[in-house]
């Protein structure tokens, strides 16, 4: 079995995943979810766009094989 690392939270694609500038077609609906609520978040001023980004690091880390598929696609590169 292929060993998985959570990308990095240096990467761009985690503030461009909670602020609408990538839009990927998620394969795990929670994760879809969570950073649907983390965006409006940032629009309602609750949180900005670094605390949203590493609160779905944050989840990536703790869920991890949950969301492994989705980060590969992600994170490609």
């Amino acid at each position: 079995m292929e060993t998985f690392v959570v990308p990095p939270r240096e990467r761009p694609e985690w503030k461009q995943l909670v602020n609408g500038q990538l839009q990927y077609e998620f394969k795990n609906y929670a994760f879809k979810v969570f950073i649907f609520q983390l965006s409006k978040d940032i629009e309602r001023g609750k949180r900005t766009v670094d605390e949203a980004a590493d609160e779905l690091y944050k989840l990536c880390c703790k869920y991890e094989y949950g969301v492994r598929e989705d980060c590969k696609n992600i994170f490609k590169n």
